[in-house]
């Protein structure tokens, strides 16, 4: 068993990728408690220190007292005052975040536990002790504690369980709206149903009046569980019609059809099994365009629920499951199955269990479908109507991902520079990443020197969202260079965007932030946008209208575009539109955008003055008169001072003040990026330049590990830093436990992606060697690293790098696969006619 829970492979969640999971450890350390508790002691402290070694001060710090495996051991332990000892060993107060975490393995239910098995002469002693053990627990734990006592003193002490009863009354008249959070609120209204259970045999009265306090609390979505636990007891109790009306009313508040049919099969099988049945039809066809994660969670939880009344129909419902890899939660296919399994196992069907167990197994055998990251998030497909609401697990964890990853985009927005507006908004999704998105990088990348090609590979795009981008670059490029492809791909692009999928957010409107780029149709709209709007500005405006941030990022590029454009025209000695120069002029004036201390108004003003330097460089004649503004913020002050003044080589001392300001404020990935950026504008500038990333290099031991890494990352590519950091020695670091970490997850990933180009180029086994690791532990990881690095590749494979690279896949797919067979159709890309 514990060898078993060692090789469970680390986790491939998102905001989890690569730390080793614990959770099996210490479920083996709880089963092998009874038989050698020295022994389960150690494997919980092993788990305890895998934990602490992949997250550091972010480990859970419930995870390191051994509640359950005392917990464990007592409740085997046939010896009291034995078995007392171990309770006692156990913590005074409760562990976990919330009430939802406890599973009634603390020292209150543990001692109840123990009095239920000992001799009469020990009951008094232990349900005192237990009573005692209640004064630190919560709200919830103490309702259900309390409710044990009132029943077990009944049979002992009638003045005793007068006493608790008044005391599950006043705990009972508690307003849940006082609690901390909304999860003890949650489980306070299963208390009361729970108690009820405790108390019915032995104080019916007050079981009903805890259930008559239930039916006080508004039916919502904290309460329904607790309203069909009171309806599971009502149909027990011999009530099935007030059973029946209750569940009617959950289903109708708040269309959870699942939850609710589960609860009627309990009691009345070919109703309840209706009702689920009829939550299945409402889900569209695995192979529809409606299909996406959240659904796989609906079905997920849709067969668990089954499962205790119909195991057949719950193994044939977790088959139209399509997630067949195991990510490190138990909502893949067979999983699924494996619960399913177990649940006819509790009901004695073994014959079922080991029919699933068998297919489970040859499963294993197989080849699993190559799929990398496909859109998922707090947002669904728009529906006309009603739509079905979303289980609780799989709302909270989007909506989870969303509070991550607008904190995190924040996060990083202002402590990172950026050297456009548009990177700023992409930074708020990192992926996903698939083959088809590293095509399209790849297509995108070519289509100035091969349109055609380029055209070629994107009409070979399944995903929508990558062949709408797509077009809109190929669009541009044909623009730029006026050839006759622009009108058709400028037609096929309409035609896409005419077809774009309808979503909708889960909750709220969140149109008008930065992370409305995570919904699928919003970044298209953008990036579609950005690539168009020199040549189709009108166009461009409107799709990004309903998105005020997206559409403020969009206008600053176009400004900067003018500028750039300006740049580029007098660079070459070419005729410029006076426009340009005049926008130019005007984003760098007194007046423009005055008062504002916005971010992407100093990215803008930092950017335009690096063209003015570009500008001022080449051609004096056409330098501005006035100095640009100071922008406000510090990041991008510095930024603009780097290029002013614009003659000579040498860093200002204002530009190094600037810097080692920037340390002192532990602004530190900030100030490498901008070392790295002064490298690229003034490479002669070495001495200075070495100087600065030796105090930058210094900075990163205050900070912490994934900082770090970051910073030195930044300092790896220019040239004019050749030799300053090792890119495989960061490359090393990153991949140390510490550096992963909940506050910056996305840290030892960007850090890959970052080095990958590079060392493509300087140190190629290495690079060889990350992108082998990735293809045989995470797909998605791989295609990452490969559109990191499509210029490289490019470069090395040539212009049919696309098709090279696709019919290596296939290959390889054929090489594994059991009838040596590969599918044309490989992760959103077709394999081109012959």
């Amino acid at each position: 068993m514990v060898q078993a829970a060692l090789a469970i492979p680390p986790s491939k969640e998102r905001y989890a990728l690569g730390q080793r999971l614990t959770a099996p450890l210490r479920k083996a350390a709880t089963q092998l408690a009874p038989y050698d508790l020295d022994r389960a002691l150690r494997l919980w402290q092993h788990a305890w220190d895998l934990e602490y070694a992949d997250r550091g001060e972010d480990a859970p710090p419930w995870e390191r007292q051994p509640d359950e495996v005392y917990f464990a051991a007592a409740a085997a332990e046939q010896d009291t005052a034995r078995a007392r000892m171990l309770i006692a060993s156990m913590s005074t107060v409760p562990q976990g975040p919330s009430g939802l975490l406890g599973r009634g393995h603390d020292q209150p239910n543990a001692y109840l536990d123990l009095a239920a098995r000992s001799a009469s002469t020990d009951v008094p002693v232990l349900l005192r002790l237990a009573e005692a053990a209640l004064e630190a627990t919560r709200p919830a734990i103490r309702l259900r504690c309390l409710a044990r006592l009132a029943a077990a003193w009944a049979a002992h002490d009638a003045a005793e369980s007068d006493r608790i009863q008044a005391a599950v009354r006043a705990e009972a008249a508690r307003d849940p709206q006082a609690l901390r959070d909304w999860s003890e609120k949650e489980d306070f209204s299963k208390a009361l149903v729970d108690a009820a259970d405790r108390l019915h045999e032995t104080h019916p009265a007050l079981a009903d009046h805890l259930l008559t306090r239930l039916t006080q609390l508004p039916l919502d979505g904290g309460t329904d569980g607790a309203y069909l636990a009171m309806a599971g007891l009502m149909a027990a109790w011999g009530s099935p019609g007030q059973a029946r009306t209750v569940i009617d009313r959950v289903e109708a508040t708040t269309h959870d059809t699942v939850r609710a049919g589960a609860t009627l099969a309990a009691f009345d099988r070919d109703a309840g099994l209706g009702m689920l049945a009829r939550a299945y039809d409402r889900m569209p066809p695995a192979s529809g365009p409606d299909w996406d994660s959240s659904l796989e969670l609906r079905l997920h939880v849709l067969a668990v629920m089954t499962a205790p009344h119909d195991g057949p129909w719950a193994a044939r419902i977790a088959r139209d499951l399509t997630r067949t890899t195991w990510t490190g939660f138990e909502q893949d296919r067979y999983s699924t199955l494996a619960h399913v399994a177990h649940t006819c196992l509790d009901k004695g069907d073994t014959a079922q269990a080991e029919e699933i167990l068998a297919e489970c197994l040859r499963a294993g055998d197989d080849t699993p479908p190559l799929l990398g990251g496909r859109p998922r998030g707090y947002y669904r497909l728009a529906v006309d109507g009603q739509a079905p609401p979303e289980p609780l697990p799989a709302h909270l964890q989007e909506m989870s991902d969303l509070y991550n990853s607008s904190h995190q985009w924040a996060a990083r927005a202002n402590t990172y520079f950026y050297r456009d507006p548009a990177a700023v908004v992409r930074d708020v999704s990192r992926g996903p990443h698939n083959w088809g998105r590293t095509a399209r990088t790849m297509a995108e990348a070519l289509a100035e020197r091969d349109l055609p090609r380029a055209l070629a590979t994107v009409e070979l795009l399944t995903d929508w969202d990558e062949r709408t981008i797509g077009l809109a670059e190929l669009f541009l490029q044909a623009s730029r260079h006026g050839l006759g492809e622009a009108a058709t791909v400028s037609d096929r692009l309409d035609e896409e965007l005419a077809a774009l999928p309808r979503y909708e957010w889960l909750g709220g409107d969140h149109d008008e932030k930065a992370w409305a780029y995570l919904r699928p149709d919003h970044r298209v709209r953008f990036e579609a946008a950005q690539r168009i709007f020199p040549f189709r500005p009108r166009k461009a405006g409107e799709l990004t209208e309903a998105t005020p941030f997206l559409a403020r990022a969009l206008w600053m590029d176009r400004i900067l575009w003018a500028s750039r454009t300006y740049a580029d025209k007098a660079l070459g000695g070419g005729t410029y539109q006076s426009g340009l120069r005049e926008i130019h002029a005007r984003t760098l004036g007194p007046s423009w955008a005055a008062g504002s201390q916005h971010m992407l108004v100093d990215l803008t003003v930092a950017a335009a003055a690096f063209h003015e330097h570009v500008v001022a460089t080449t051609r004096p004649d056409l330098a501005l008169p006035t100095t640009p503004p100071v922008p406000h913020n510090p990041i991008y002050a510095a930024a603009a001072e780097l290029v002013t003044p614009v003659h000579g080589e040498t860093l200002t001392p204002a530009f190094v003040a600037r810097i080692r300001g920037l340390l002192a404020e532990d602004l530190v990935v900030a100030a490498a990026q901008l070392v790295a950026y002064a490298a690229d504008i003034r490479p002669a500038a070495g001495a200075e330049l070495r100087e600065l990333c030796t105090a930058v290099i210094a900075a990163t031991a205050r900070t912490s590990p994934a900082t770090r890494v970051d910073a030195l990352a930044r300092l790896a590519s220019p040239p004019a830093l050749a030799s300053v950091v090792d890119p495989a020695e960061v490359l090393r670091e990153a991949a140390r436990p510490g550096v992963l970490t909940a506050w910056e997850p996305w840290v030892p990933q960007q850090v890959r992606h970052t080095l990958f180009p590079l060392l493509l180029a300087q140190d190629l086994p290495v690079a060889l060697r990350g992108l082998y690791d990735a293809v045989a532990d995470d797909w998605e990881e791989a295609m990452a690293l490969l559109e990191h690095g499509a210029d490289q590749l490019l470069g090395a494979l040539g212009p049919d790098a696309v098709t090279i690279l696709h019919t290596t896949i296939q290959r390889a797919l054929r090489c594994t696969s059991a009838d040596l067979t590969a599918p044309d159709l490989v992760d959103g890309l077709r394999h081109p006619a012959p």
